[in-house]
């Protein structure tokens, strides 16, 4: 998190899968890190304060945790005894969560938290009740959504599977680690869909959720400022065509509301994002004040790196935001267009986007050098253009 140090790890097998790279010098700072079996490498974290790192396998060990500087800390105990899919720490680093997403039934619901202030022991969860189930029904399905409040307060979990005989939405609260239950069908999500990966703003107000490639709705941003009664504000199964594929990975950017996703499939619906122009890349979108969602234009030489469903974002660099409405000439009305910003210098794209219905349009880009903002399409034009600055993260 403070930018200094990158974890790197493979996931096909190979001995010594784990290093720590020092970003400053660019340098392997310590020799690559052993770990018995040479496991699979399924996910990586890093604890908020940058102290320690979590790595989850396929296979034993299943879970290692690591110092910034390579040497090895306190095993979890007791171990998962399974493959762990996904891990985050509180925002006070005090809590580990796992979790096992898989159509596995368990009473566990494939939850595991640990407190590293009692080195490193789990933490008793009870059983998820049924959403909506009656007579006390508990749930046997794991959770693929895990992600705490920013306030670390609540632990929030949705179920891999949506039938209303076993799914569950809600959260545990951290002070008890009591369960609240929340209705998963007011949520309006697809039945069908395996969820697989949620995120909470900075301000703790909105949730993303997103699902894999199956099902309709699996974009969907929800209002969670009442957590007692969340709001859907959007549903969408892609918007603006980015993608028919699923989310691979997702994450807000350096405490913003600018919501950063990684989609690693290519998609011939999708003609017009980067990296490659056919809907495989970084994707961003924001939440507005009025609570309508917009997609923005992602500059191409965006600080942050992808590995399996983790999103590693690198702290600094201004970013110069373009914003403006494209309209027909003639009629004003306006226009869904292909907006691009180009280097004046080198000529080169620097970033581009779609204007949504209303002809809104946002452009997020690096380069301070000046540049040419144009829309595509005849009869068209950009009108309302304004140019600012984002100061550089901490």
């Amino acid at each position: 998190p403070d930018g200094l140090k990158i974890a790197l790890t493979l996931s096909s097998t190979a001995l010594l899968r784990t290093q720590i790279l020092d970003v400053p010098t660019g340098t392997l700072e310590a020799v690559a890190i052993p770990t018995p079996g040479d496991p699979v490498t399924e996910a990586l974290a890093w604890r908020p304060d940058s102290t320690e790192f979590t790595v989850c396998h396929a296979t034993a060990p299943f879970v290692s945790r690591y110092s910034r500087s390579g040497a090895k800390l306190t095993d979890v105990a007791p171990s998962p005894g399974v493959a762990v899919n996904l891990a985050t720490y509180s925002p006070d680093g005090r809590y580990l969560a796992l979790n096992y997403a898989s159509s596995a039934t368990r009473t566990d619901n494939g939850i595991f938290v640990y407190n590293l202030l009692t080195g490193a022991t789990r933490v008793e969860l009870l059983q998820i009740p049924v959403s909506e189930g009656t007579g006390g029904a508990l749930s046997v399905t794991c959770a693929t959504g895990l992600c705490f409040s920013p306030d670390g307060t609540k632990l929030w979990a949705i179920s891999y599977y949506s039938s209303s005989t076993a799914r569950y939405f809600g959260y545990f609260d951290t002070s008890n680690w009591q369960w609240h239950s929340l209705p998963f069908a007011r949520l309006g999500l697809s039945s069908s869909d395996s969820r697989r990966l949620m995120e909470i703003s900075s301000d703790g107000n909105t949730m993303f959720i997103t699902g894999d490639t199956s099902g309709t709705n699996r974009f969907n941003f929800l209002d969670i400022s009442n957590p007692e009664a969340p709001k859907v504000l959007t549903k969408d199964t892609w918007p603006y065509g980015t993608s028919t594929s699923g989310t691979d990975g997702v994450a807000y950017w350096m405490g913003s509301d600018l919501l950063i996703l990684y989609i690693a499939t290519t998609s011939a619906s999708a003609t017009f994002y980067p990296p490659n122009k056919v809907g495989a890349g970084p994707i961003m979108f924001r939440v507005n004040p009025d609570k309508t969602v917009s997609m923005i234009g992602v500059p191409y030489n965006l600080g942050f790196f992808f590995s399996g469903t983790t999103i590693g974002i690198m702290p600094g660099g201004a970013l110069r935001r373009f914003a403006g409405v494209v309209k027909d000439k003639d009629t004003g009305a306006p226009l869904e267009r292909m907006v691009r910003a180009i280097n004046r210098r080198t000529g080169r794209t620097i970033a581009e986007a779609k204007s949504g219905v209303s002809g809104a349009f946002e452009l997020l880009v690096t380069n301070t050098e000046p540049a040419i903002v144009y829309c595509v399409g005849e009869g068209s034009e950009v009108v309302q253009l304004e140019d600012a600055v984002i100061p550089a993260s901490p």
